[in-house]
C-alpha cells in the first residue's frame, strides 16, 4: 500500500517555446563540493554500477528519440564534453530514464499530451532549476504537459518518469473508491522532504535494478508488468495526496519562463540579424532589469550569452549529423549567424573542448 506523502505545493506556470528537436539540491560542504541527497550516496549510487552501463549520446536530441517528447530546444551553457549518459526503462505505460549530463545545460521539452512528466533530481552542483524554481533535496517536479518544462543544471544526475495519463487516472480512481470527481494535474514542485523522499526514490531505484534483468538494447531495459503496476500505485497515492491539498498556490510574481520564452521567440525570428535589448524588452513586455533577472533565474546567464550558447550547440548538432554531415564548417557557422569564423572556432573549442573540424571528422584513437 502506498504512503500518504507530505507534499508542499508550489505553483509553477510554464510558457516555453535551443538547438531544436521535433517528431542534489545538494548539501554543500564547501565551494564546489557536491554531497548526494541523504542516504542516497551509500544505498543507491555508490553501490549500483548504474550509468556505467548507460548509453552515451553525443547529441541531446538523440537522447530524446524513444521518449514521448514532441519538441525540444536546448543549449550547452558551460564548458565540457557534450555527452549525455542515460539508461532507459520501458514499460507499457511508464518510461523511467536515468540521465547524467556534466556541463551546465538547459533544455526546454514539450511532452506528448497523452503523457505526464515527473523529474527527480538525484545530485547536482550549484542550483538545479526546474521551471524557474531551484530544487531542494528530494523534490519531485511535475510537468502536466500542455506548456512543456525547462530544466537547467550543472553536473547533474536525474530520474525522469513519463506516465500515460489515462491509466494513471484509472489507478487514482480505483484507489479512492471509483469516485467520479475529475482528476487534474498541475505544473508544480512536490517537496517530499527527508522523511518521504528517500522512500520514493528507493522505489524508483528498485524498479531500475529489477528492470536491468530484461535487456531491450544498449542501455535500454524492460520494466516487468508487476513492477509497472507497483509504480502506478505509488504514483497514484502521490498524486491523490496532492489532490487532497488542492491546486498549487500562485506565488504572485512575474512568470520567469513566460518572459524568457517571449524573448527567445524574438531571438529566433531575428536569428541572423542584430537584436537589441530594447527589442527583447518590447517582445517580453518587461524592462531591461527584469529581463536580465528572468534569464539569470531560469538559465544563470544573460540573454545574449544564452543565444550564443544555443547557436554553438546547434552548430555541434549539425556537425555530428549522421545522415547529412555538412561539407563545409564555414557554411554551418554562417547559417547560424557566426560571421567571424575565427571567433566561432575559438568559442567552439572553449565550449566543447575540441575544434569544429575534430567534431566533423573525429581523429582515430591512438593504440
Amino acid at each position: 500500500m502506498g504512503l500518504a506523502y507530505d507534499i508542499m505545493p508550489t505553483s509553477v506556470h510554464v510558457d516555453v517555446s535551443t538547438s531544436k528537436f521535433s517528431t542534489r539540491k545538494a548539501a554543500h560542504s564547501g565551494d564546489g563540493d557536491v554531497v548526494l541527497n541523504g542516504v542516497m550516496k551509500s544505498e543507491n549510487l555508490d553501490d549500483d554500477p548504474g550509468l556505467a552501463k548507460g548509453k552515451v549520446r553525443n547529441r541531446f536530441r538523440d537522447h530524446l528519440t524513444d521518449l514521448p517528447i514532441l519538441e525540444a530546444e536546448y543549449a550547452q551553457l558551460g564548458a565540457g564534453p557534450a555527452n549525455v549518459i542515460a539508461r532507459y526503462f520501458f514499460g507499457k505505460d511508464i518510461i523511467i530514464t536515468q540521465t547524467a549530463i556534466e556541463p551546465k545545460f538547459v533544455a526546454h521539452c514539450f511532452i506528448d499530451p497523452d503523457w505526464l512528466g515527473l523529474m527527480i533530481p538525484l545530485r547536482w552542483r550549484g542550483d538545479y532549476v526546474f521551471n524557474g524554481v531551484a530544487a531542494n533535496p528530494y523534490d519531485v517536479f511535475v510537468s502536466e504537459g500542455s506548456s512543456g518544462y525547462a530544466a537547467t543544471g550543472l553536473d547533474r544526475e536525474t530520474l525522469s518518469i513519463a506516465v500515460r495519463r489515462a491509466p494513471l487516472c484509472a489507478t487514482m480512481q480505483a484507489l479512492r473508491g471509483n469516485s467520479s470527481d475529475p482528476i487534474r494535474f498541475f505544473d508544480q514542485r512536490m517537496a517530499l522532504g527527508a522523511t518521504n523522499g528517500p522512500r520514493f526514490q528507493k522505489v524508483l531505484l528498485s524498479a531500475i535494478r529489477t528492470g536491468t534483468q530484461i535487456v531491450r538494447g544498449e542501455g535500454q531495459y524492460v520494466l516487468s508488468e508487476a513492477m509497472e503496476s507497483n509504480l502506478f500505485d505509488e504514483l497514484g497515492y502521490l498524486f491523490l495526496d496532492q489532490l487532497d491539498r488542492g491546486p498549487p498556490r500562485d506565488p504572485g510574481r512575474i512568470d520567469t519562463l513566460r518572459v524568457v520564452s517571449a524573448a527567445k521567440r524574438a531571438l529566433d525570428e531575428q536569428r541572423l540579424a542584430s537584436v537589441s535589448m530594447s527589442d527583447l524588452c518590447a517582445a517580453s513586455g518587461v524592462g531591461k532589469t527584469w529581463l536580465h533577472k528572468c534569464f539569470h533565474e531560469a538559465y544563470g546567464c544573460a540573454p545574449q550569452a544564452y543565444l550564443r550558447a544555443q547557436r554553438l550547440t546547434a552548430a555541434r548538432d549539425r556537425l555530428l549529423c549522421p545522415l547529412a554531415p555538412p561539407a563545409l564548417i564555414k557554411e554551418v557557422a554562417l547559417s547560424l549567424g557566426f560571421v567571424n569564423f575565427g571567433r566561432f572556432a575559438a568559442d567552439y573549442r572553449a565550449r566543447f573542448g575540441e575544434n569544429p573540424s575534430q567534431t566533423l571528422r573525429p581523429q582515430p584513437s591512438c593504440t
